[in-house]
């Protein structure tokens, strides 16, 4: 059971991030953390249209990322606010994995969209009566001069990592050299080289898509480990096996 969940949710990952043996579930949004941006782009819910919306069976959602702590009794917490992870602008991929091999997973979002199409000072641009007036009675207008009107900037992803053992994160993007400005929106992680750390590729919106190699190997006296299934049967073992260690209560996995 969940109070409430993210409002759109564009992307999500599952995992364990305290390491108490029980996963939590991260969504993504669209809350910036700028405050012009904050300002610029979003208009937000009134009161009565949010009472609106539960008066007809709507969830409870709010534009902005969500943690939710797994208690392990079929409930969660929301603490995406608390955690620091809740407002990386307008989010796409979230993947949750142990990039520096220390045994605590990281948060790493792409984020970007190539207009600004909340932007209210467009919308008003937009919506002024006599265009609204023009639209109405049919005349032509040229939908890809106003789309390139919009305004488009560019946005640094984010790479979260736990600051203390309460859950709670920073942003190491920049010190980890992955917060290149872009229109980022898939990615996905993999041990590319096999050196025992996970690399990085990013897709990007009309620019070339980011291969980031981890130097983690080189740069941390942390170990790894790796598995080699083997068995009789035709169908790959590694679709059916979770391994997992555990020490003074904590469980990895």
């Amino acid at each position: 059971m969940m109070p409430h969940t993210s409002e759109f949710s564009m992307g999500s990952d599952i995992a364990d991030l305290n390491n108490d043996g029980y996963p939590e579930i991260f969504t993504t949004d669209m809350l910036p953390e700028d405050d012009k941006r904050l300002k610029t782009t979003q208009s937000f819910t009134s009161y009565d249209t949010q009472q609106a919306r539960l008066k007809n069976d709507y969830y409870d959602q709010f534009m902005r990322n969500n943690l939710q702590l797994n208690h392990g009794n079929g409930t969660f917490s929301d603490i995406g606010l608390y955690a620091g992870v809740a407002k990386t602008d307008w989010s796409w991929s979230a993947l949750i994995a142990d990039f520096d091999n220390d045994r605590n997973k990281e948060i790493f979002i792409t984020n970007g969209i190539y207009k600004d199409v909340t932007n209210q000072d467009f919308i008003n641009f937009l919506a002024n009566d006599e265009r609204l007036e023009r639209i109405m009675n049919g005349e032509k207008v040229d939908f890809k001069e106003l789309v390139d009107k919009m305004p488009s900037t560019k946005i640094p992803n984010y790479l979260y990592k736990k600051k203390t053992d309460k859950l709670q994160f920073e942003n190491l993007a920049k010190a980890w050299g992955l917060d290149e400005p872009s229109f980022s929106n898939g990615a996905a992680y993999a041990d590319l080289d096999n050196d025992g750390d996970l690399d990085l590729i990013v897709n990007n919106v009309n620019q070339e898509l980011f291969f980031y190699r981890n130097n983690a190997e080189t740069l941390t006296q942390n170990n790894f480990i790796k598995l080699e299934l083997k068995g009789e049967s035709k169908i790959p073992m590694a679709l059916e096996q979770k391994f997992a260690s555990s020490k003074a209560q904590k469980k990895y996995s």
